[in-house]
């Protein structure tokens, strides 16, 4: 997705998240064999978090896990991911990728097909507790 850098604004988000009662939420997406940087990099260039990141996101890594490319992202609100997927990412994707092939990926993945989507495992979970010297 992107690669962002601490803003400073991690600890007052905590509290504020705790005093709305949402849960913070992470996202691991563990990308098939064969699919890495190469393929992550162009739409994260493209987000450029770095100059615009995205509101609602804590924390983002991603790189190499036992063979496999991850990325591991820390969200305010559930809705903040749903916000950035739909005007962000979606659209970085369309121009990195091609709307044609864009759309022939989110097919075969929803059809479970042999698409390189196909093989995309997403993991989320509700985080209780975050810290963020």
């Amino acid at each position: 997705m992107l690669g962002l850098p601490f803003n400073g604004t991690l600890a007052s988000s905590a509290i504020e998240t705790e005093r709305r009662n949402e849960m913070a939420v992470a996202i691991i997406q563990r990308f098939p064999q064969g699919v890495g940087a190469a393929e992550y990099d162009p739409v994260a260039d493209r987000l450029n978090p770095e100059d615009n990141p995205p509101g609602g996101l804590i924390f983002h890594c991603a790189g190499e896990l036992n063979g496999r490319f991850e990325v591991l992202d820390l969200w305010q609100t559930r809705e903040d991911l749903d916000r950035f997927v739909e005007e962000r990412l979606i659209p970085a994707q369309k121009q990195v990728m091609g709307e044609e092939a864009w759309k022939e990926m989110t097919r075969a993945a929803a059809e479970g097909g042999p698409d390189v989507a196909a093989g995309l495992e997403v993991i989320e979970a509700p985080v209780h507790k975050y810290v963020a010297p």
